[in-house]
Protein backbone atom coordinates (compact mmCIF):
# COMPACT_ATOMS: atom_id res chain seq x y z
CA UNK A 1 0.00 0.00 0.00
CA UNK A 2 1.55 3.33 -0.97
CA UNK A 3 1.65 6.01 2.20
CA UNK A 4 0.38 9.85 0.54
CA UNK A 5 1.87 12.59 1.40
CA UNK A 6 -0.76 15.48 1.32
CA UNK A 7 -0.24 17.60 4.70
CA UNK A 8 -1.77 20.32 2.44
CA UNK A 9 1.38 20.06 -0.16
CA UNK A 10 2.75 18.14 -2.44
CA UNK A 11 5.82 18.11 -1.41
CA UNK A 12 7.24 14.38 -0.07
CA UNK A 13 8.58 16.13 2.54
CA UNK A 14 5.48 17.80 4.21
CA UNK A 15 5.14 21.46 5.49
CA UNK A 16 8.25 21.20 7.76
CA UNK A 17 11.95 22.35 7.55
CA UNK A 18 13.34 19.02 8.11
CA UNK A 19 12.04 15.51 6.09
CA UNK A 20 8.97 14.34 6.79
CA UNK A 21 11.17 10.50 5.92
CA UNK A 22 14.51 9.54 7.31
CA UNK A 23 17.15 10.28 4.64
CA UNK A 24 20.75 8.79 4.81
CA UNK A 25 24.13 10.62 3.91
CA UNK A 26 26.82 12.65 5.20
CA UNK A 27 24.83 15.59 6.46
CA UNK A 28 22.66 15.40 9.99
CA UNK A 29 19.47 16.93 9.51
CA UNK A 30 19.80 18.90 6.77
CA UNK A 31 17.76 22.03 6.23
CA UNK A 32 14.99 21.19 3.33
CA UNK A 33 13.19 23.00 0.97
CA UNK A 34 10.32 21.73 -0.48
CA UNK A 35 10.89 20.77 -4.13
CA UNK A 36 8.23 22.76 -6.34
CA UNK A 37 5.32 20.68 -7.53
CA UNK A 38 2.27 21.81 -9.49
CA UNK A 39 -0.86 21.26 -7.05
CA UNK A 40 -1.79 18.47 -9.53
CA UNK A 41 1.73 16.48 -8.61
CA UNK A 42 1.09 14.23 -4.96
CA UNK A 43 3.77 12.08 -4.09
CA UNK A 44 3.46 8.37 -2.64
CA UNK A 45 6.04 6.16 -1.21
CA UNK A 46 6.54 2.18 -1.31
CA UNK A 47 8.25 0.39 0.96
CA UNK A 48 9.97 -1.83 -1.69
CA UNK A 49 11.38 -2.05 -4.58
CA UNK A 50 8.37 -5.24 -4.97
CA UNK A 51 5.77 -3.24 -4.27
CA UNK A 52 7.02 -0.42 -6.47
CA UNK A 53 6.90 -2.75 -9.24
CA UNK A 54 3.24 -4.13 -8.41
CA UNK A 55 2.33 -0.56 -8.31
CA UNK A 56 2.87 0.24 -11.46
CA UNK A 57 0.99 -2.48 -13.67
CA UNK A 58 -2.58 -1.34 -14.14
CA UNK A 59 -3.90 -4.27 -12.11
CA UNK A 60 -2.44 -2.62 -8.82
CA UNK A 61 -5.60 -1.04 -7.02
CA UNK A 62 -3.22 2.25 -7.65
CA UNK A 63 -4.07 1.78 -11.49
CA UNK A 64 -0.28 1.70 -12.82
CA UNK A 65 1.51 4.42 -14.59
CA UNK A 66 4.23 4.97 -16.69
CA UNK A 67 7.92 5.80 -15.72
CA UNK A 68 10.22 8.11 -17.65
CA UNK A 69 12.59 4.89 -18.67
CA UNK A 70 9.33 3.62 -19.66
CA UNK A 71 8.13 6.54 -21.63
CA UNK A 72 11.90 6.71 -23.06
CA UNK A 73 11.43 2.99 -23.66
CA UNK A 74 9.04 4.25 -26.12
CA UNK A 75 10.03 7.63 -27.69
CA UNK A 76 13.37 6.18 -28.51
CA UNK A 77 13.45 1.88 -28.57
CA UNK A 78 16.63 0.17 -27.87
CA UNK A 79 18.48 -3.12 -27.93
CA UNK A 80 17.04 -3.42 -24.33
CA UNK A 81 13.63 -2.24 -24.44
CA UNK A 82 10.68 -1.82 -26.69
CA UNK A 83 7.01 -0.44 -27.39
CA UNK A 84 6.33 -4.38 -26.92
CA UNK A 85 8.59 -5.11 -23.90
CA UNK A 86 6.75 -1.92 -21.82
CA UNK A 87 3.05 -3.44 -23.35
CA UNK A 88 4.17 -7.20 -21.63
CA UNK A 89 5.38 -5.99 -18.44
CA UNK A 90 2.19 -3.71 -17.74
CA UNK A 91 -0.69 -6.40 -18.89
CA UNK A 92 1.05 -9.27 -17.20
CA UNK A 93 2.73 -11.00 -20.13
CA UNK A 94 6.00 -11.07 -18.38
CA UNK A 95 9.35 -13.58 -18.90
CA UNK A 96 11.43 -14.86 -16.25
CA UNK A 97 14.46 -13.18 -17.74
CA UNK A 98 13.76 -10.15 -19.68
CA UNK A 99 11.71 -8.04 -17.51
CA UNK A 100 11.75 -5.88 -14.15
CA UNK A 101 9.61 -9.18 -12.42
CA UNK A 102 12.98 -10.83 -12.90
CA UNK A 103 15.91 -11.65 -11.06
CA UNK A 104 18.28 -8.36 -11.80
CA UNK A 105 20.29 -8.13 -14.63
CA UNK A 106 24.11 -7.48 -13.42
CA UNK A 107 23.77 -3.82 -14.94
CA UNK A 108 20.71 -2.91 -13.08
CA UNK A 109 22.03 -4.57 -9.66
CA UNK A 110 25.25 -2.46 -9.97
CA UNK A 111 23.55 0.32 -10.93
CA UNK A 112 21.22 0.53 -8.10
CA UNK A 113 23.50 -0.18 -5.40
CA UNK A 114 26.02 2.19 -6.25
CA UNK A 115 23.62 4.88 -5.91
CA UNK A 116 24.54 5.84 -1.64
CA UNK A 117 28.35 5.62 -3.56
CA UNK A 118 27.92 8.13 -5.90
CA UNK A 119 25.96 10.22 -3.35
CA UNK A 120 28.55 10.62 -1.13
CA UNK A 121 31.03 11.06 -3.67
CA UNK A 122 29.21 13.82 -5.11
CA UNK A 123 28.76 15.55 -1.28
CA UNK A 124 32.68 15.28 -1.62
CA UNK A 125 33.14 16.95 -5.03
CA UNK A 126 30.76 19.38 -5.11
CA UNK A 127 29.26 20.01 -1.53
CA UNK A 128 25.67 18.93 -3.01
CA UNK A 129 23.53 16.79 -0.24
CA UNK A 130 21.48 14.49 -2.95
CA UNK A 131 18.63 13.24 -0.12
CA UNK A 132 17.02 10.12 -0.39
CA UNK A 133 14.63 8.10 1.55
CA UNK A 134 16.53 4.91 3.72
CA UNK A 135 16.12 1.69 2.59
CA UNK A 136 14.36 -0.02 0.14
CA UNK A 137 11.29 3.02 -0.13
CA UNK A 138 10.37 3.86 -3.15
CA UNK A 139 9.05 7.63 -3.57
CA UNK A 140 6.54 8.53 -6.82
CA UNK A 141 5.34 11.29 -7.70
CA UNK A 142 2.35 10.95 -9.49
CA UNK A 143 0.14 13.30 -11.51
CA UNK A 144 -3.59 13.19 -9.93
CA UNK A 145 -5.26 14.17 -12.81
CA UNK A 146 -3.55 11.67 -15.32
CA UNK A 147 -1.97 8.91 -12.78
CA UNK A 148 -0.74 6.95 -15.49
CA UNK A 149 1.77 9.83 -15.70
CA UNK A 150 4.73 9.33 -12.90
CA UNK A 151 8.41 9.12 -12.10
CA UNK A 152 10.41 7.92 -9.38
CA UNK A 153 13.77 10.54 -8.65
CA UNK A 154 16.87 8.54 -7.54
CA UNK A 155 16.80 11.90 -5.29
CA UNK A 156 16.45 15.19 -4.28
CA UNK A 157 19.18 18.23 -4.69
CA UNK A 158 19.68 19.89 -1.52
CA UNK A 159 21.90 22.65 -3.73
CA UNK A 160 21.16 26.03 -1.75
CA UNK A 161 21.24 27.43 -4.54
CA UNK A 162 17.46 28.91 -5.08
CA UNK A 163 16.26 25.61 -6.58
CA UNK A 164 14.30 24.86 -4.09
CA UNK A 165 14.82 20.92 -4.09
CA UNK A 166 14.91 19.94 -7.64
CA UNK A 167 14.31 15.80 -8.41
CA UNK A 168 17.82 13.89 -9.57
CA UNK A 169 18.33 11.03 -11.96
CA UNK A 170 21.69 9.19 -11.19
CA UNK A 171 23.28 6.59 -14.09
CA UNK A 172 26.02 4.66 -14.46
CA UNK A 173 27.77 4.88 -17.90
CA UNK A 174 30.79 1.97 -19.03
CA UNK A 175 32.24 4.40 -20.94
CA UNK A 176 34.57 7.50 -19.88
CA UNK A 177 32.14 9.91 -21.52
CA UNK A 178 33.85 11.12 -24.58
CA UNK A 179 30.42 12.13 -25.97
CA UNK A 180 29.68 14.27 -23.26
CA UNK A 181 30.42 18.05 -22.42
CA UNK A 182 33.77 18.59 -20.96
CA UNK A 183 32.86 19.74 -17.31
CA UNK A 184 35.68 20.98 -15.05
CA UNK A 185 35.63 19.32 -11.40
CA UNK A 186 33.21 20.25 -9.16
CA UNK A 187 31.62 22.84 -12.00
CA UNK A 188 28.08 22.08 -12.92
CA UNK A 189 27.20 22.04 -16.33
CA UNK A 190 24.05 24.00 -17.70
CA UNK A 191 22.05 21.76 -20.78
CA UNK A 192 19.06 23.08 -22.75
CA UNK A 193 17.49 21.52 -25.48
CA UNK A 194 19.06 23.99 -27.54
CA UNK A 195 22.32 24.28 -26.00
CA UNK A 196 25.55 24.41 -28.69
CA UNK A 197 26.58 21.15 -27.52
CA UNK A 198 23.96 19.07 -29.13
CA UNK A 199 24.81 20.47 -32.53
CA UNK A 200 28.93 19.55 -32.03
CA UNK A 201 30.17 17.19 -34.78
CA UNK A 202 31.10 13.84 -32.85
CA UNK A 203 34.58 12.54 -33.84
CA UNK A 204 34.05 8.05 -33.20
CA UNK A 205 31.38 5.77 -32.63
CA UNK A 206 32.19 6.35 -28.72
CA UNK A 207 31.11 9.60 -28.78
CA UNK A 208 28.10 9.22 -30.87
CA UNK A 209 27.28 6.30 -28.79
CA UNK A 210 27.70 8.56 -25.74
CA UNK A 211 25.70 11.50 -27.64
CA UNK A 212 22.67 9.21 -27.29
CA UNK A 213 22.87 8.07 -24.54
CA UNK A 214 22.95 11.58 -23.37
CA UNK A 215 19.95 12.50 -24.74
CA UNK A 216 18.12 9.59 -23.37
CA UNK A 217 18.95 10.58 -19.53
CA UNK A 218 18.32 14.65 -20.74
CA UNK A 219 14.20 13.32 -22.14
CA UNK A 220 13.98 11.13 -18.82
CA UNK A 221 14.82 14.37 -16.58
CA UNK A 222 12.08 16.34 -19.02
CA UNK A 223 9.06 13.76 -18.42
CA UNK A 224 10.07 14.06 -14.95
CA UNK A 225 9.98 17.70 -14.49
CA UNK A 226 6.88 17.59 -16.65
CA UNK A 227 5.39 15.60 -14.31
CA UNK A 228 6.45 17.08 -11.31
CA UNK A 229 7.08 21.09 -12.35
CA UNK A 230 10.33 21.50 -11.24
CA UNK A 231 12.17 24.25 -12.49
CA UNK A 232 15.16 22.06 -12.99
CA UNK A 233 16.30 18.69 -12.97
CA UNK A 234 19.67 17.21 -11.86
CA UNK A 235 21.69 14.07 -13.67
CA UNK A 236 24.62 12.91 -11.96
CA UNK A 237 26.66 10.61 -14.28
CA UNK A 238 29.09 7.90 -12.85
CA UNK A 239 31.45 7.33 -15.72
CA UNK A 240 33.33 3.63 -15.47
CA UNK A 241 33.72 4.44 -12.00
CA UNK A 242 36.65 6.56 -12.66
CA UNK A 243 34.54 10.13 -13.04
CA UNK A 244 31.29 11.99 -12.30
CA UNK A 245 29.82 14.39 -14.67
CA UNK A 246 26.94 16.70 -13.27
CA UNK A 247 24.35 18.26 -15.16
CA UNK A 248 21.57 21.27 -14.54
CA UNK A 249 19.01 19.97 -17.23
CA UNK A 250 16.53 22.98 -17.92
CA UNK A 251 12.89 22.31 -19.19
CA UNK A 252 12.67 21.91 -22.84
CA UNK A 253 8.50 22.52 -22.95
CA UNK A 254 8.19 21.21 -26.52
CA UNK A 255 10.01 18.04 -25.36
CA UNK A 256 7.66 17.65 -23.01
CA UNK A 257 4.74 18.13 -25.03
CA UNK A 258 6.05 15.19 -26.91
CA UNK A 259 6.63 12.81 -24.29
CA UNK A 260 3.41 13.40 -22.16
CA UNK A 261 1.77 12.70 -25.75
CA UNK A 262 3.38 9.51 -26.10
CA UNK A 263 2.63 8.27 -22.75
CA UNK A 264 -0.88 9.25 -22.99
CA UNK A 265 -1.79 7.58 -26.10
CA UNK A 266 0.18 4.46 -25.29
CA UNK A 267 -2.00 4.20 -22.13
CA UNK A 268 -5.03 4.73 -23.93
CA UNK A 269 -4.58 2.91 -27.20
CA UNK A 270 -2.33 -0.07 -25.93
CA UNK A 271 -2.65 -0.77 -21.89
CA UNK A 272 -6.42 0.36 -21.04
CA UNK A 273 -7.76 -1.62 -24.68
CA UNK A 274 -4.82 -4.82 -23.94
CA UNK A 275 -4.11 -3.82 -27.86
CA UNK A 276 -0.32 -4.95 -28.25
CA UNK A 277 1.51 -2.22 -29.83
CA UNK A 278 2.80 -2.89 -33.75
CA UNK A 279 6.41 -4.56 -34.11
CA UNK A 280 9.12 -3.54 -35.96
CA UNK A 281 12.30 -4.81 -37.56
CA UNK A 282 14.61 -3.92 -34.65
CA UNK A 283 12.23 -5.57 -31.40
CA UNK A 284 14.60 -6.45 -29.67
CA UNK A 285 15.02 -10.67 -29.10
CA UNK A 286 13.13 -10.93 -25.67
CA UNK A 287 10.39 -8.92 -26.62
CA UNK A 288 10.05 -11.03 -29.48
CA UNK A 289 9.21 -13.67 -27.10
CA UNK A 290 7.09 -11.06 -24.98
CA UNK A 291 5.38 -11.17 -28.32
CA UNK A 292 4.90 -14.73 -29.10
CA UNK A 293 3.09 -14.70 -25.33
CA UNK A 294 0.88 -12.19 -26.40
CA UNK A 295 -0.14 -14.26 -29.60
CA UNK A 296 -0.45 -17.45 -27.92
CA UNK A 297 -3.20 -15.42 -25.66
CA UNK A 298 -4.85 -13.52 -28.31
CA UNK A 299 -5.86 -17.23 -29.07
CA UNK A 300 -7.73 -17.17 -25.88
CA UNK A 301 -5.27 -18.26 -23.45
CA UNK A 302 -6.13 -16.42 -20.27
CA UNK A 303 -3.07 -14.93 -18.61
CA UNK A 304 -2.86 -13.71 -14.84
CA UNK A 305 -2.72 -9.97 -14.19
CA UNK A 306 -0.66 -10.99 -10.96
CA UNK A 307 2.86 -12.93 -11.58
CA UNK A 308 2.95 -13.60 -8.13
CA UNK A 309 -0.37 -15.18 -7.22
CA UNK A 310 -0.04 -17.35 -10.98
CA UNK A 311 3.26 -19.05 -9.18
CA UNK A 312 2.28 -18.94 -6.24
CA UNK A 313 -1.01 -21.23 -7.38
CA UNK A 314 1.41 -23.18 -9.62
CA UNK A 315 3.71 -24.03 -6.28
CA UNK A 316 0.36 -25.22 -4.82
CA UNK A 317 -0.55 -27.27 -7.94
CA UNK A 318 2.52 -29.25 -8.33
CA UNK A 319 2.84 -30.16 -4.64
CA UNK A 320 -0.40 -31.07 -4.58
CA UNK A 321 -0.15 -33.24 -7.60
CA UNK A 322 2.47 -35.12 -6.41
CA UNK A 323 1.14 -35.70 -3.31
CA UNK A 324 -1.84 -37.11 -5.44
CA UNK A 325 0.69 -39.39 -7.24
CA UNK A 326 2.78 -40.94 -4.14
CA UNK A 327 -0.71 -41.62 -2.82
CA UNK A 328 -2.37 -42.72 -5.94
CA UNK A 329 1.10 -45.24 -5.74
CA UNK A 330 0.86 -46.09 -2.19
CA UNK A 331 -2.75 -47.39 -2.97
CA UNK A 332 -2.11 -49.32 -5.62
CA UNK A 333 0.33 -51.07 -3.69
CA UNK A 334 -2.48 -52.23 -1.04
CA UNK A 335 -4.71 -52.88 -3.14
CA UNK A 336 -2.24 -55.57 -5.35
CA UNK A 337 -2.06 -57.03 -1.53
CA UNK A 338 -5.52 -57.47 -1.38
CA UNK A 339 -5.70 -58.94 -4.66
CA UNK A 340 -2.71 -61.13 -3.98
CA UNK A 341 -4.84 -62.23 -0.55
CA UNK A 342 -7.75 -63.12 -2.60
CA UNK A 343 -5.89 -66.33 -4.25
CA UNK A 344 -7.16 -65.70 -7.71
CA UNK A 345 -10.60 -64.48 -6.22
CA UNK A 346 -12.54 -61.19 -6.14
CA UNK A 347 -13.40 -61.20 -2.33
CA UNK A 348 -12.00 -61.38 0.68
CA UNK A 349 -13.55 -61.44 4.43
CA UNK A 350 -12.43 -60.46 7.92
CA UNK A 351 -15.39 -60.53 10.39
CA UNK A 352 -18.19 -58.11 9.26
CA UNK A 353 -15.89 -56.20 6.63
CA UNK A 354 -15.58 -57.48 2.96
CA UNK A 355 -13.07 -56.18 0.42
CA UNK A 356 -14.02 -56.92 -3.33
CA UNK A 357 -12.99 -55.92 -7.06
CA UNK A 358 -15.90 -54.43 -8.69
CA UNK A 359 -16.22 -55.41 -12.73
CA UNK A 360 -13.45 -52.56 -13.42
CA UNK A 361 -11.26 -53.94 -10.97
CA UNK A 362 -11.88 -50.79 -8.40
CA UNK A 363 -10.74 -51.98 -4.67
CA UNK A 364 -14.42 -51.85 -2.63
CA UNK A 365 -15.24 -52.45 0.49
CA UNK A 366 -18.33 -53.35 2.45
CA UNK A 367 -20.08 -54.26 5.64
CA UNK A 368 -21.47 -57.66 5.63
CA UNK A 369 -23.72 -60.08 8.44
Amino acid sequence: MANEHTNGTTSPFGQSAEPTLPFDGPVESPSVEAPPAPPACRYETYPNRKAWLAARRPAHPGGGFLGASEVLALMLPNQYRSPIGVYAAKVGRVLPDSTEWSSDTHARWVGRWSEPFIREYVYERYGVKVLHPEGDVHLVARDVNKPWRAVTPDGFIDMGMGDGNPGCEMKMRHSLGAGFPTVPIGDVYDLHGDSPFWSTPVQSQYEQKDRGKLLEYFSQCQYSMAITGAPCWYLIVSLNFQDIRMFRVHPDPEGQAVLLKIADEFWANHVLTRTPPPVSKDTPEQDKQALFLLETDAKGVAVADDPGQFEALQFAYKRLAKEARDAKAGADTIKNQFHRAMNGGRTIRYGNAEAYLTSTNQLKFRSVK
